[in-house]
């Protein structure tokens, strides 16, 4: 039963529930016809082991001197005219967020909106929730 419901469905949520489903009927057959030969079938029925992802850490750690030395190149390129006032601004802005959350550039930063900061400065404990899917709300932090 196993391997036909491994070959049969793609998704693991699919296999999952019929793999439960099936684990639950021999545990209550076990129970009700007091035979635990249906419970010895149970371990028969698990999903397959998968790898888990291994997620990427910084091998540098960002220290308070990088932070500086990152806003001083940002504000000398706009003193020399390299970068206007407006991306001046955005840099700074997105450095200073960056270091004080300790959200990553391209996988939080970059998805953020100017909507969701404005509508964060309007609370009253103002606050910006950044989900791990795609959707980014702004909640408001109760008491």
């Amino acid at each position: 039963m196993r391997n036909h419901v491994l070959k049969k469905y793609r998704d693991a949520d699919a296999k999952r529930k019929v793999l439960q489903f099936a684990r639950a009927f021999l545990r209550y057959m076990s129970k009700s016809s007091f035979d635990q030969r249906y419970a010895a079938f149970d371990l028969f029925l698990e999903l397959p082991r998968s790898l888990k992802e291994r997620k990427f850490v910084t091998r540098r750690i960002v220290t308070k001197e990088d932070i500086k030395n990152i806003l001083i190149a940002i504000k000398q390129a706009h003193r020399s005219g390299g970068i206007d006032t407006y991306h001046y601004l955005n840099y700074k802005a997105m450095t200073v967020f960056g270091a004080f959350t300790g959200q990553r550039p391209l996988a939080t930063i970059a998805r953020l909106k100017v909507w969701q900061f404005k509508e964060a400065v309007k609370l009253e404990k103002p606050v910006v929730v950044v989900f791990p899917v795609f959707h980014i709300h702004i909640i408001h932090v109760l008491r």
